[in-house]
């Protein structure tokens, strides 16, 4: 790893010591399910652009460090925080060992 990216893993492991919450993650290929911290926010803002418009949308949102998981995180893997199941829409690496993972509530 460059030093750029252990310092941008440092950052990432301090803040989900101090503001992580436990989850359940369960890869959709298979493997799990097993016991991570993730930085929990229930009312993230993800802005992408369709059709060449601003579209901006609040979802819930976990950031997790890619050390802690046994692969990339996908879409359909699954997460439980707080005994409430999400489901992974979006994946959105940062390029300095982190992912914001993009959730939908499962019902």
């Amino acid at each position: 790893m460059s030093n750029w990216g252990a310092i941008t893993d440092g950052i990432h492991e301090a803040g989900i010591r101090h503001f992580g919450q436990t989850a359940t993650y369960t890869p959709a290929a298979g493997g799990g399910p097993f016991t991570i911290e993730v930085e929990f926010k229930l009312d993230a803002e993800r802005t992408s652009f369709d059709s060449g418009f601003e579209v901006v949308e609040r979802q819930p949102r976990a950031t997790v460090r890619i050390a802690d998981l046994p692969a990339e995180p996908a879409v359909d893997d699954t997460l439980v925080i707080g005994g409430v199941s999400y489901r992974v829409m979006v994946t959105e690496p940062d390029g300095g060992g982190g992912t914001d993972l993009f959730l939908h509530r499962s019902v």
